[in-house]
């Protein structure tokens, strides 16, 4: 019965089976690619951080700022007896320098300096044999050479690198040369951060970074029967500037810093899944009606009504087999894509590392596959349960379903209204432990309500259109309408299909369009300097890379300069989550800036009272942490943590962790660090800011390494970056309209279909 009632019917009418599946298809792919994209960002950083850490179980970290200095180690000398073992790791990104005349930065590599004398026990290290293609774990004496560093395979392989060549990096504002002393295999540590690494000595690292006397962590293996003993005594007898936790510590502070953003790139793709269930339950509705007399012979042979039910899911779920079937194949292909889209979004705010290659994880294509089956079959239980409710007298009578539709136009506006109602009340609920729930229901609910109220909104818009119409396209247009007044149901579901991604797209496009003016007027009025400087290095990507303090007296003496206003910024911790904590000359903030304060008040007002225990925070940090002006935050330093007062909130769109922002002196002090990440420039009248920046390259360039834009360059920068963000956004939303208008086409195909008979009359009596 189901090849021949179900199999048959499918391939007969071909077109509309295409175009149901056509819809499931793209429904399911972005669903999948989304879920892909985001689980291998993931994964990635998670892998990474289990291959450097190695057997690693402790390790200890900054609190705040990059580095810790070295002279901890001997504070844990005790840990010996305790039978554990620790080594001291650097781990920062540097900017490899390419093209001829090394000008062009546009690469990040990963450097890994370690003590490879005590990091034996901790990690594997396999490097390929430079006399032939064969692995050897024996080749690490080329390490100990001057300036010698191991490379990744990946790197390697791109730069077609081998040993004895030279590599240019650009550290801070400067240029550093290393050797290539061997190639790392693609396994072990040789695999982390996809394989784009340089591995040397402690030392090296040191001298690379200009960080003598400072590490990144330090990696401890402890018994595990004494783990948590170990972490306790280390806690109370370490600097409360460092972090003493397992290794896993920072993959999950990373998922909660990056789970809204997955969730807002989870709930875009559902859409499309949403407006397809429309598409599905259309396609269900056509073939009742279509079908009525057959379902009614059946009855009339002594089908029972769970049969007939049966029938009717089982074209669904074939249907949503078939479609999801091939959502996994195309979803596959455009994964790489959708990686890409949002791989910018990830390595900018929350981690450095390269995101090439989509991973395959078998989970996400079981919950891509039964979400598309299991909503498909959803969409198709209406329809299901209309054919099997049906005597086999009631059966003969084609339209029964859309006669009900017609008797229910006004029970469904009041569910719409229901809908509605709720949607309104969770717009103003708030977050569930830092998840919008609430938001999402909203727009369900909403979306929903709308579906429900289409029935009542065109049994009273049809007519007026056929009045309407009917001077401007005669006959044709009454014709038209009563056609699709007679398919209420199904012309209700395929206008409310549309209807509802138009609207989604129109409201994304006026979020983001309102968004991007608050970006272009935050721009406008905060970015008053003339010029921006920034280190070579940071401008490829290098967060960390500063220029030294003492350039910023050098900047000042070029002619045409009236000030020059720096910046440092430096990653800390704030109740479990990351924040930047920022340092400027407020004394110059007075005269020349222009920071806008939620309280209202201007920024020379503000600006005065930001000295020693004061600061002012970003809006984000705001949000996030609950903090207004008037409260106290104690903020980790490198001497301690420190009570600070917060004197207003600004507004800031750099990043989505926040700012806490201090006096630069108060910083330097408390810091024990006086680099300087970028410059504000602000020129004499006069002189402009183009002739200026050539005066600046002209007295510096041969010292330092540098970028110095115009105001112009960096808001035109700054919308490059917004709109980049933003682009898989459209894209998803672009599908989803696809799939609404493969609805309409389902739709107007049926009623063609239909109306076959009537048109043949029509044709004719000569129209």
């Amino acid at each position: 019965l189901f090849r021949k009632f179900v199999l048959r019917d499918c391939l007969h009418n071909y077109v509309r089976t295409i175009i149901t599946i056509c819809g499931i298809t793209l429904g399911v792919s972005v669903f999948l690619a989304i879920g892909l994209a985001n689980k291998t960002a993931l994964a990635s950083f998670h892998d990474t951080v289990d291959k450097v850490a190695g057997k690693a179980n402790l390790e200890i970290r900054p609190l705040t700022g990059r580095t810790i200095d070295q002279s901890i180690l001997n504070r844990l000398t005790w840990l010996e007896m305790a039978g554990a073992v620790y080594t001291p790791i650097i781990n920062d990104d540097v900017v490899l320098a390419s093209g001829a005349d090394h000008s062009e930065l546009n690469e990040l590599i990963q450097l890994l300096a370690v003590d490879f004398f005590a990091d034996d026990a901790f990690k594997g290290y396999e490097v390929v044999s430079p006399d032939s293609s064969e692995e050897s774990g024996a080749q690490l004496n080329g390490v100990f050479k001057h300036l010698g560093v191991l490379v990744g395979h990946a790197l390697a392989a791109e730069r077609n690198l081998s040993e004895g060549d030279k590599i240019e990096l650009a550290v801070d504002d400067r240029r550093f040369e290393v050797v290539v002393s061997g190639v790392l295999t693609d396994k072990g540590t040789g695999a982390a951060y996809g394989g784009r690494l340089l591995l040397c000595d402690l030392s090296l690292g040191q001298e690379i970074l200009g960080l003598p006397g400072q590490i990144s962590q330090v990696e401890i293996i402890s018994p595990p029967q004494k783990l948590e003993l170990l972490q306790e005594k280390l806690r109370s007898e370490l600097p409360v500037s460092v972090a003493v936790e397992p290794a896993s510590t920072r993959t999950s502070q990373i998922e909660k810093m990056t789970r809204s953003f997955e969730y807002n790139l989870y709930a875009l793709s559902f859409i499309a899944l949403l407006v397809g269930m429309f598409l599905i339950y259309n396609t269900m509705a056509i073939t009742v009606i279509r079908r009525r007399p057959e379902l009614g012979t059946l009855r009339t042979l002594g089908l029972s009504s769970r049969h007939i039910l049966g029938l009717i899911l089982s074209e669904a779920i074939l249907l949503g087999a078939v479609g999801s079937l091939l959502g996994l194949f195309c979803g596959v292909l455009i994964a790489d894509w959708a990686l890409q889209a949002v791989a910018m979004t990830y390595q900018r705010l929350y981690f450095s590392l390269p995101l090439d290659s989509v991973r395959l994880e078998p989970i996400i294509l079981l919950i891509a596959f039964f979400t598309g089956v299991g909503l498909t079959t959803i969409a198709a239980v209406p329809a299901a349960l209309e054919a099997a409710a049906v005597s086999p007298a009631e059966a003969t009578r084609k339209m029964s379903i859309e006669l009900n539709i017609d008797r229910w136009t006004l029970p469904f506006a009041m569910v719409a209204l229901i809908f509605f109602g709720l949607s309104a009340y969770s717009s103003t609920l708030p977050a569930l432990a830092n998840f919008p729930f609430f938001g999402y229901f909203s727009a369900l609910t909403c979306v929903f309500g709308v579906a429900f109220l289409m029935p009542a909104i065109l049994k009273k818009l049809l007519p007026v259109l056929g009045r309407i119409l009917y001077p401007l396209l005669g006959l044709e247009s009454r014709l038209a309408v009563s056609s699709l007044g007679r398919t209420l149901g199904r012309s209700s579901v395929a206008v409310a299909t549309l209807s509802i991604g138009i609207a989604m797209l129109i409201s994304l496009a006026i979020m983001i369009g309102s968004f991007r003016e608050t970006v272009i007027d935050w721009a406008r009025q905060t970015l008053v300097a003339d010029l921006w400087m920034r280190p070579a290095s940071r401008d490829g990507g290098s967060k960390n890379a500063r220029f030294p303090a003492e350039l910023e007296g050098r900047l000042a003496t070029v002619v045409g300069v009236k000030a020059v206003e720096p910046w440092t910024e430096s990653d800390f911790e704030y109740a479990g989550m990351k924040a930047t904590l920022g340092a400027a000359r407020f004394d110059l903030v007075e005269k020349f800036s222009n920071l806008s304060y939620l309280s209202g008040r201007g920024n020379r007002e503000v600006a005065a009272l930001i000295r020693g225990k004061n600061c002012i925070v970003s809006e984000s940090f705001s949000i996030k942490h609950g903090v207004l002006a008037g409260d106290t935050i104690e903020v980790p330093f490198k001497t301690g943590l420190i009570p600070i007062k917060v004197q207003d909130v600004y507004y800031d769109y750099v990043n989505d962790t926040g700012f806490v922002v201090v006096n630069r002196d108060f910083y330097r002090e408390n810091m024990k660090e006086d680099g300087i990440n970028s410059f504000a420039i602000f020129v004499k009248e006069g002189y402009e800011p183009v002739s200026v920046r050539k005066q600046i390259f002209a007295q510096l360039s041969g010292k330092s390494r540098f970028v110095v834009r115009t105001t112009g360059e960096l808001r035109e920068r700054i919308l490059d970056i917004f709109d980049q963000t933003f682009a898989v956004t459209y894209a998803l939303h672009a599908i989803s309209i696809v799939v609404a208008i493969l609805s309409v086409m389902n739709a107007l195909f049926a009623l063609t279909e239909e109306s076959r008979r009537e048109f043949g009359i029509l044709k004719y009596i000569g129209l």
